[in-house]
C-alpha cells in the first residue's frame, strides 16, 4: 500500500504513477479528524433523488480499497493535511444541480485528502483573512471556518446559491462576480489566501485572465493563491462516452469556454509572476475502483441528466438516441476503467 505523509508536511502532495496496466495497487486513505465535520445538506431538497445522498458521502472519505488501476493513472498518498453567461449549455444552479456540486466538492476533498495544498496550516491556524473565489454551494468555506476558527472566510458567487443561515462567526458570503464589469468589492491586498476551484466549465481565455489579475489584486504581497480544476478530457474512454465528452466540449469551446485550461494552471500563475509556484494533480476513477469511483460515477449520473438539452443539441439526436448513448457510455465507464485528472496550482505574490 502506498501511505506517504505526516501532519506536518506542508510540501506538495506526494504523487505516485502506477505504470502496471494489470498490476493490482492497494491505496490507504485518511483524512484529519476536523475535515469530517459535516457540511450543510441540501440534498433533501434535491428534485431528483440521487442514489448516494450527501451524508453518505462523508462515509466514502475513509476507505481502503483494492483496484487495478490504469496506466498513467495517478494518486495522493495519505497525509493527513487539516485541510459564462450563456445559459444554454451551462448547467443550471437548480437544486438537483447544487446537490451536484456538493458531490463534487467531496471528491476533490477525497482525491487531494484534504482541502487545501498550499503552505497555509500555521497562518490559518494562527488567524488570516482568506477569500473563496465562486464559492458555489459553500462547503469549501463552511469546513474551512469550522476548522479554523481564527481566520476569516469570505465566499463570494455570482449566484445566491451559499447558506445563509447558521453559518460560522468568522464566515461570510456575498453575490459577487470575479470576472464582472467592476471586479471583487475587496480593498488591493486584502487577503492571505486566495482559493477557487471548479471555474473550468464557466471562463473563457480573457476572464481567465482577467480573473487572475482580480484574484492577485486583492490578495497580500507574501500571500497565497491556490487554483484546483477539474480536467474535462477524461481519459480510456469507450466510443459512445467519447461521443458525448466530446459534444459537451465541442459545446463550450464554440461557447469560447476555456475547458483546457486545468492542464495549464501551473504557466498561468507563472505568466503573472507569481513566485514558489507548485503544481500537479491527481487521478479520480468514473464508476469503478471502488467507493471513490461510485461516488463520481453518481456525479456523472447527474450530468447527464443535466446537460441533455446541450448534448441532444450539439449532436442533433432525438431524445431516444441521446437516452441510448448515454445507457451504453454508462456501461463504458467501468468497461474501460475511464478516469480524469484534478489539477492544483498554488503561488505566492511577490
Amino acid at each position: 500500500c502506498h501511505n506517504s505523509g505526516d501532519v506536518a508536511n506542508q510540501t506538495s502532495p506526494s504523487i505516485r504513477q502506477n505504470s502496471d496496466l494489470l498490476g493490482t495497487t492497494c491505496v490507504s486513505f485518511s483524512l484529519h479528524p476536523s475535515l469530517k465535520t459535516k457540511a450543510p445538506d441540501m440534498s433533501a431538497q434535491a428534485e431528483q433523488d440521487p442514489t448516494t445522498s450527501i451524508s453518505q458521502i462523508l462515509t466514502y472519505l475513509s476507505i481502503k480499497t483494492t483496484s487495478p488501476v490504469p496506466r498513467g493513472f495517478r494518486f495522493v498518498g495519505s497525509r493527513g493535511l487539516v485541510a459564462t453567461d450563456d445559459d444554454s449549455y451551462k448547467p443550471s444552479r437548480d437544486t438537483a444541480e447544487l446537490n451536484r456540486l456538493q458531490m463534487q466538492h467531496y471528491q476533490a476533498r477525497f482525491v487531494f485528502h484534504g482541502n487545501y495544498n498550499a503552505p497555509v496550516e500555521e497562518a490559518l491556524t494562527r488567524g488570516i483573512k482568506v477569500l473563496d473565489a465562486g464559492c458555489g454551494p459553500g462547503l469549501w468555506t463552511m469546513e474551512m471556518a469550522t476548522a479554523y476558527p481564527d481566520s476569516t472566510f469570505i465566499g463570494t458567487d455570482i449566484a445566491k446559491t451559499f447558506p445563509t443561515k447558521s453559518l460560522p462567526p468568522n464566515l461570510s458570503f456575498m453575490v459577487e462576480d470575479t470576472v464582472g464589469p467592476a471586479g471583487l468589492p475587496f480593498e488591493d491586498g486584502e487577503f492571505d489566501y486566495v482559493y477557487q476551484r471548479g471555474m473550468t466549465g464557466a471562463f473563457s481565455s480573457d476572464q481567465w485572465e482577467k480573473a487572475i489579475i482580480e484574484l492577485i489584486r486583492v490578495t497580500k504581497p507574501g500571500g497565497w493563491i491556490e487554483l484546483i480544476e477539474y480536467d474535462q478530457n477524461i481519459k480510456s474512454r469507450g466510443p459512445n462516452f467519447a461521443r458525448w465528452n466530446d459534444a459537451v466540449i465541442e459545446t463550450q469551446r464554440n461557447h469560447k469556454i476555456d475547458c483546457d485550461r486545468a492542464e495549464a494552471l501551473p504557466e498561468l500563475l507563472n505568466h503573472f509572476s507569481l513566485e514558489e509556484i507548485s503544481g500537479d494533480y491527481a487521478s479520480w476513477p468514473i464508476s469503478w475502483g471502488g467507493r471513490i469511483g461510485n461516488l463520481v460515477g453518481e456525479i456523472y449520473k447527474m450530468l447527464f441528466v443535466t446537460l441533455k438539452p446541450t448534448v441532444m443539441a450539439q449532436l442533433q439526436c432525438t431524445e431516444e438516441e441521446h437516452d441510448k448513448m448515454v445507457e451504453l457510455a454508462r456501461e463504458e465507464l467501468r468497461k474501460y476503467k475511464s478516469w480524469g485528472n484534478l489539477f492544483f496550482v498554488y503561488g505566492r505574490k511577490r
